[in-house]
């Protein structure tokens, strides 16, 4: 199957902040992405003692020493994730980050490539399908459109019985070193949620291509603390027609005392996507 890129852009970044968007900004699912295989290159290394619904399963990750040198001068760098395979119960994604250096050509130079297989399992670490099916476009009662943008969880739309949630599963903060980059992870790891959902969504095909972010709105309730266990929870109260702009709401509650830290709307145009995939 021919690589699908996702979303390819230059960034303005200190080596620092470079180093954590490549552990941290595109693997995006809390322990999911650690450089399992190869420690030393990982300050941020973290364990995989919890079960976690989606985790990596294999990690193949090719970043020369060298790069450590080369860290230090970079003032720009690009992350070019591409899904190569979606299959059921995995998917497979390419990471390809680039530096850019005074002189160097417009694409830059590669100096780390990374292929991931995303994996679904229960609790117990045995293999399940990704709980993206038909049933979330059957639910009558989520063609309600969200009115009050101020307050984007009323209890009227959100689903009382856990089983109509699109998915829910716990995730953990990463260290962060780095004064303001919370924030940053934590609407990152919401923008991930939403590319795994609706690549999923469509039963084995690739289906988020080309979409439009028409409006996204995090609410920190909370401050987010390093290692802090979360549960997110997403759902959908006006999704029976995915043709059309579509809202999704996301809440990340603290396990230890049940308290929502942080609440999220995303509004996407599919219109491209669509017309791409010959929907249109």
């Amino acid at each position: 199957m021919r690589s699908v890129v996702l979303e390819s852009k230059w960034v303005e970044s200190s080596a620092e902040q470079m180093y954590l968007w490549a552990v941290t900004g595109w693997a995006a699912s809390a322990r999911d992405y650690a450089f399992a295989e190869n420690k030393e290159v990982n300050p941020f290394f973290l364990d995989f003692e919890q079960p976690w619904v989606v985790r990596a399963q294999k990690i193949k990750l090719n970043l020369p020493r060298v790069v450590h040198e080369k860290f230090r001068g970079m003032s720009q760098f690009t992350v070019t994730p591409s899904i190569t395979h979606v299959g059921r119960t995995s998917l497979s994604m390419d990471h390809e980050f680039r530096f850019k250096e005074e002189g160097d050509p417009l694409n830059g130079a590669v100096f780390a490539k990374v292929q991931a297989v995303i994996v679904c399992t229960n609790e117990f670490g045995e293999s399940m399908p990704f709980p993206f099916d038909e049933r979330a476009r059957k639910k009558e009662n989520w063609d309600k459109s969200i009115e009050n943008w101020d307050d984007i969880s009323p209890p009227e739309n959100k689903p009382e019985n856990l089983n109509d949630l699109l998915f829910q599963h716990n995730v953990m903060v990463r260290p962060c070193d780095i004064d303001g980059m919370e924030h940053l992870h934590s609407a990152n790891y919401i923008f991930y949620v939403w590319d795994a959902f609706y690549f999923s969504f469509k039963d084995k095909v690739p289906f988020i291509l080309q979409t439009h972010v028409k409006d996204m709105f995090v609410e920190f309730l909370n401050p987010l603390f390093p290692g802090e266990n979360l549960c997110i929870s997403v759902w959908a109260p006006n999704k029976n027609d995915i043709s059309l702009p579509t809202v999704t709401c996301y809440e990340l509650i603290r396990i230890s005392d049940g308290v929502v830290a942080a609440k999220a709307k995303m509004t996407v145009d599919f219109t491209e996507a669509m017309r791409s995939n010959g929907s249109l």
